[in-house]
C-alpha cells in the first residue's frame, strides 16, 4: 500500500470507528476526492482542517435541521477535537475511540502505546487541576455557588475556584491564560500554585493587593514575554457584607439585584505585562438575594455565524430570566444561552462559569447598589 493510500485509510478508519462508537457520523472531505459525502440539507456544527502527509482535507460533523443540539452532540464534538489532534500528531485516532469491535492488531503498537500514554497524561492533568463541575455551600449557608468549566481540548487554561477561608470569608478566583491546551494549562498550573501559596496565613491577614502583586511578579520573571493571564480575585465577607476585589484584565463580573445590574470591570493590567503592579482593592456592598456571575471570555465572546459576540448584557439578561431559580439552574440556562447564540454545543475557547447567590440580609448593601 502506498504512503498516500495508507494515510487516507487511517482517516477513513478514524471516521468509521468514531461513528460506530458515538452514533454521530464523522465525515472527511478530501481536497481531491470526497471520502464521505455530506447531505445537502445538513449544516456543519464542527469542522477541523487536517493534513497528513499528502492527504489534505476537512473533518466535520453535520447537524440535521431536525436534530436536537444536546449533550451527546456536544461530547461528540469534544471527542472529534481530540481525534483530529491525534491524527495530526501522526498517532492512531482509534486509540481514543471507545469502539468495542476495534482490533488494535491492525495498527502499529508503538503508535497506540504513545497515544495511550499521551491521553493518560492529559487526563491526569485534567483530573488534578480542572474541576469540570462543582457545587459550593459556605459553612454558615450564606453563600451558594455552582461552577462549570469546559476545555477546548483535553486540558485548558481557565481558573474557576471558590474557597472558604474562614467562617465569614470566602475567596473567589477566576482567570484565563493565553492560548489553549497544554501551554495554557501550564500557565494555569503556575498561577494556581502561586495563588494557594499566598493563602497559608490567617484569613483576616490576607491582603488582595499583596497576593496579586506577588503572583504577577513571579509570573513576569518566569514566563515568556508572550504568556499572559487575566485574574479576578475577590473575598466575600458575610460579616462586613462586602465583596472586596481586584480585577486584572478579566471580563467583568455581573451582579444582579432586583431590577439593577452592575458590572465589576477590570482596572488593573493582566498578569505578565508589567513587572510591578500597583493594584487598588475595590469594595462593593452585598445584600441578601444578590446573584453574582463570574465567567471567562469563552462565554462572553462566543460568536454566532455573523461574527457577533454574545456579550455581557445578553448574559445578564438570560440570568435575570431565571434569577429565582437555584444557582445550578441559572448556570445551565447560561450554557443554553451560549449554545443558542452559536447554534452549536461546540466551544471554540475554554469556557468557565461561576454563579453565586448571597443568602444574607444587608440593608446597607441595597442602598449602595441602587445608587
Amino acid at each position: 500500500m502506498s504512503r498516500h493510500a495508507s494515510q487516507s485509510a487511517r482517516i477513513r478508519t478514524a471516521c468509521r470507528e468514531f461513528t460506530r462508537a458515538t452514533g454521530v457520523p464523522l465525515h472527511f472531505e478530501s481536497s481531491e476526492t470526497a471520502v464521505t459525502r455530506s447531505p445537502s440539507n445538513a449544516s456543519r456544527i464542527w469542522q477541523s482542517p487536517i493534513q497528513i502527509g499528502n492527504e489534505k482535507g476537512v473533518l466535520h460533523i453535520l447537524h440535521q435541521p431536525h436534530q436536537p443540539i444536546d449533550q451527546r452532540l456536544h461530547e461528540a464534538c469534544q471527542l472529534a477535537d481530540l481525534v483530529a489532534q491525534l491524527l495530526k500528531a501522526d498517532a492512531p485516532a482509534e486509540s481514543v475511540i471507545p469502539a468495542p469491535h476495534f482490533k488494535p492488531s491492525a495498527i502499529d503498537q508503538r503508535d497506540l502505546a504513545r497515544a495511550r500514554q499521551l491521553k493518560s497524561e492529559l487526563q491526569l492533568i485534567s483530573d488534578t487541576f480542572l474541576k469540570r463541575q462543582f457545587h459550593f455551600d459556605s459553612s454558615d449557608s450564606s453563600i451558594t455557588a455552582c461552577g462549570r468549566s469546559y476545555s477546548k481540548g483535553e486540558v485548558g487554561g481557565d481558573l474557576c475556584e471558590i474557597v472558604e477561608l474562614s467562617g465569614r470569608q470566602t475567596l473567589i478566583a477566576l482567570g484565563d491564560a493565553t492560548g489553549n491546551g497544554l501551554p495554557a494549562a501550564m500557565i494555569l498550573s503556575f498561577v494556581r500554585g502561586a495563588l494557594y501559596s499566598q493563602l497559608n496565613g490567617p484569613a483576616d491577614k490576607i491582603q488582595l493587593d499583596s497576593v496579586i502583586s506577588a503572583i504577577n511578579r513571579a509570573f513576569f520573571q518566569l514566563a515568556s514575554s508572550y504568556h499572559y493571564m487575566s485574574l479576578f480575585l475577590g473575598i466575600l465577607d458575610t460579616r462586613e457584607h462586602t465583596l472586596r476585589y481586584i480585577n486584572a484584565g478579566h471580563p467583568a463580573l455581573i451582579l444582579l439585584r432586583n431590577d439593577a445590574t452592575c458590572f465589576l470591570t477590570a482596572d488593573v493590567p493582566i498578569l505578565g505585562v508589567l513587572d510591578d503592579l500597583d493594584p487598588q482593592v475595590q469594595e462593593f456592598p452585598l445584600a441578601s438575594g444578590d446573584v453574582i456571575i463570574g465567567l471567562t471570555d469563552g462565554l462572553s465572546e462566543a460568536r454566532n455565524s455573523a461574527g457577533e459576540m454574545l456579550g455581557l448584557k445578553a448574559i445578564a439578561q438570560a440570568a435575570r430570566e431565571t434569577i429565582q431559580s437555584p444557582v445550578d439552574a441559572i448556570s445551565k440556562a447560561l450554557i443554553a444561552c451560549h449554545n443558542m447564540h452559536t447554534s452549536s454545543p461546540q466551544i471554540n475557547d475554554d469556557l468557565s462559569l461561576l454563579v453565586m447567590r448571597i443568602n444574607m440580609f444587608n440593608q446597607r448593601g441595597m442602598s449602595a447598589f441602587s445608587s
